[in-house]
């Protein structure tokens, strides 16, 4: 069996959205005249994979859960303003890649913890969203209950081992786990190494150009019979 659906993750992995994050995160703070969140605190909750809601509960744990929930509104509309437009960047080789996989006739999903408004008004900006059979915001990982009630029902893969998650932080390898299907590492994102580890992907890759070499893509775009197990 070789994998027929690909569940690709978007912040640290199809793109470096860090400085998107940090920088909305900065103008939040300021919006509501706030002292500005510590660095490595903001650091620690995207190398998270947090989605935005546990984000702003990391960073402001006393928080009541009305303040928050319009904290959370006002950061959308700074990022989806522009900022996550201005300040995030596609890893390299990402059109060539997802240009490969998709002559390959692999089924490619967004799934992401970032709301689906702002992954797609990248993807349309860089021309990359028709890669993609769909786009599955605010998708809670690593909890699986989104993949049941939004992914599994219409996805090519016949069964989950023949799915592959690929992203860049724990939350998407233990999404793998908890859907049954297999992790690949992009190492190069932000996820803490030791914990990636720990999860024991089936592949890593330390570039996005190596994922079609993990799904037994070669040169010529055709896929070989079994998917590929590169060493973590």
């Amino acid at each position: 069996m070789r994998y027929q659906t690909l569940l690709i993750d978007f912040d640290g992995t199809l793109f470096d959205t860090r400085d998107a994050i940090r920088q909305s995160l900065q103008a939040l703070t300021a919006l509501h005249v706030m002292q500005p969140f510590p660095p490595d605190a903001v650091d620690a909750v995207i190398d998270a994979g947090l989605t935005l809601d546990d984000m702003l509960r990391y960073l402001i744990p006393d928080m009541a859960i009305a303040r928050l929930t319009r904290l959370a509104e006002d950061y959308r509309q700074i990022y989806n303003g522009g900022a996550g437009i201005r300040a995030s960047s596609p890893y390299p080789d990402l059109a060539a890649t997802l240009g490969k996989i998709s002559a390959a006739g692999i089924e490619m999903i967004l799934v992401s913890n970032k709301g689906e408004v702002s992954v797609r008004a990248t993807l349309d900006h860089h021309g990359l969203t028709g890669f993609f059979r769909d786009l599955v915001g605010l998708a809670g990982k690593p909890d699986p209950t989104g993949f049941h009630q939004r992914i599994a029902p219409h996805m090519a893969a016949s069964h989950p081992a023949a799915v592959l998650v690929v992203g860049d932080t724990p939350a998407d390898l233990l999404y793998a786990r908890a859907i049954g299907a297999r992790g690949c590492w992009a190492r190069y994102g932000y996820g803490n190494e030791a914990s990636c580890r720990a999860l024991a992907p089936v592949a890593a890759i330390g570039r996005l150009n190596e994922l079609p070499a993990v799904l037994m893509i070669d040169d010529t775009g055709m896929v070989e019979a079994a998917p590929g197990h590169g060493r973590p």
